[in-house]
């Protein structure tokens, strides 16, 4: 059961359903590509981290990188 923070909206989502499953995570690729490209196109720093992995060591990298591309421009 998932609840929409905005609208109350409640919908139930059967996980059971592969091509729902397939379908679900076909448009969060094409959300996230979309995403991506509206920050590079206004050049927005951006990072991707998941919630079942430490993130500890790509948000230094992101902020290494970030750091080195502004001290060479």
């Amino acid at each position: 059961m998932l609840k929409d923070a905005e609208t109350g909206e409640v919908v139930e989502v059967n996980t059971a359903d592969l091509r729902k499953l397939e379908a679900f995570a076909q448009r969060q690729v094409r959300a996230q590509a979309e995403l991506l490209r509206v920050f590079r196109s206004a050049k927005i720093d951006s990072i991707q981290v998941r919630t079942d992995q430490p993130y500890a060591s790509a948000l230094g990298r992101f902020f290494e990188t970030r750091e080195k591309r502004r001290l060479h421009g």
